[in-house]
């Protein structure tokens, strides 16, 4: 599946916010996250092995990824100015 010259543009915006969010000291992780019996995923924050992650699903749009990952960086700035 070749990618547009918008998705491109996004991926970048994505990349980028991934940087300055790791920078803040949260590791970002963008997977498939899968769903199970009797239980519900989603993207966000947890703490795993011993590292705070945030988890972004990649079976959401690329837009939606963006938004999710730029609200958490808008978030983590926050605090850290706090």
């Amino acid at each position: 599946m070749s990618k547009n010259k918008t998705d491109l543009e996004i991926e970048k915006s994505i990349s980028s916010t991934i940087k300055k969010i790791e920078d803040l000291g949260l590791h970002v992780r963008r997977e498939k996250l899968t769903k199970g019996s009797g239980f519900r995923v989603r993207s966000g924050q947890c703490f795993l092995e011993n590292e705070n992650c945030f988890f972004v699903d990649k079976n959401l749009t690329l837009k939606a990824q963006l938004e999710l990952i730029y609200d958490e960086y808008t978030r983590l700035s926050q605090v850290q100015a706090n």
